[in-house]
């Protein structure tokens, strides 16, 4: 068997295609917001409620590993959110203003 090399250049994408892909992407970054968008308002509307409750009920039953317990898991999920704000910073908004 032989293989021939060929040296052409691709063809050029037509408009409709680039027309379709172009779409499609917006298709698709569109939905991802509106995902993202609903869970953020799900974890804002019942997470600030569920904290609440965590910490009225750890404040009723007076004991202080209870109290102890809520206060530990509100310092894991402040660290995560600093992470989360640390990973986007280096990943999306460094690039940018590094000019990259």
């Amino acid at each position: 068997m032989t293989q021939t090399l060929s040296l052409r250049a691709p063809a050029p994408a037509l408009p409709a295609q680039t027309a379709l892909r172009a779409t499609a992407r917006l298709w698709f970054v569109t939905a991802v917001i509106g995902q993202w968008a609903f869970l953020y308002y799900i974890a804002g509307f019942y997470g600030r409620s569920t904290l609440l409750e965590l910490y009225t009920r750890a404040d009723k039953s007076g004991g202080p590993s209870a109290r102890l317990a809520v206060a530990g898991g509100l310092v894991v999920l402040t660290a995560l959110t600093g992470v989360g704000i640390i990973g986007v910073y280096m990943g999306m908004w460094r690039p940018l203003l590094a000019g990259k």
